[in-house]
């Protein structure tokens, strides 16, 4: 067993229940906490805070335990996450403190021309088999933003459209906060500045590599940031 200060970079949703994802702040590395369970889902019992908390955060610090490492093939960042309550260090609530976590976490900015090494939307499971993913998670600055939303049968689909140093792409939204903000609207097309986002702003994901779905794991933004 051991204990890793945790700066939560997702809280995404993933079939029934969320993955969690973010950098151990002492030792530089991303870790994505797993479960037991199918898919190695965690449930809220695994990631929830006492009240009046509630949840980790996108961008909280907590103290969680981890059992092992479990990588697999196409997540290498898989840990086994331990049994102990997780207990919040900081949540940034202030301007300076949001500034100085942001300024903390610019220097693992992906560097890559491409997003996990290629400019499509996924890439086959196959290829993992023979070379094992590097990397399943990333921090990316990206540009010109925007989403897209669509109803089939009552059921919400959202993708978000952006640049990553210079080549677009288009990917599935796993990010619950930036669901719920398209819930509220009609389905349709909306850039960023109809998504409140300042001209000004900096906006950072997470991408995640999801699980293989038809021979491939497609790219997944599992948290957009808007600083």
């Amino acid at each position: 067993m051991a204990s890793i200060e945790l700066c939560c970079l997702a809280n995404s949703r993933k079939l029934q229940g969320r993955c969690v994802a973010g950098i151990d702040l002492v030792q530089g590395r991303w870790i994505r906490p797993v479960s037991r369970l199918e898919f190695r889902i965690l449930t809220y019992r695994h990631y929830q805070l006492p009240p009046p908390l509630w949840e980790t955060k996108v961008l909280d610090q907590v103290r969680i335990e981890l059992e092992k490492p479990c990588p697999e093939c196409h997540h290498p960042e898989d840990c086994y996450v331990g049994n102990a309550p997780w207990k919040l260090l900081h949540r940034p609530a202030t301007p300076e403190e949001l500034k100085s976590l942001h300024d903390r976490l610019q220097p693992f900015l992906s560097q890559e021309q491409y997003l996990f090494g290629t400019p499509e939307d996924r890439i086959p499971f196959e290829t993992f088999k023979t070379t094992p993913a590097a990397a399943s998670l990333v921090l990316a600055r990206v540009e010109q933003l925007w989403c897209r939303t669509t109803e089939l049968e009552g059921k919400r689909r959202n993708r978000v459209h952006f640049y990553y140093n210079g080549t677009p792409y288009n990917v599935s939204l796993t990010d619950p906060e930036w669901e719920h903000k398209l819930a509220l609207l009609p389905p349709g097309s909306y850039p960023a500045a109809k998504l409140d986002i300042p001209a000004s702003a900096e906006i950072w994901m997470t991408l995640s590599l999801g699980e293989p779905y038809q021979g491939e794991c497609y790219k997944l933004a599992a948290t957009v940031m808007v600083w």
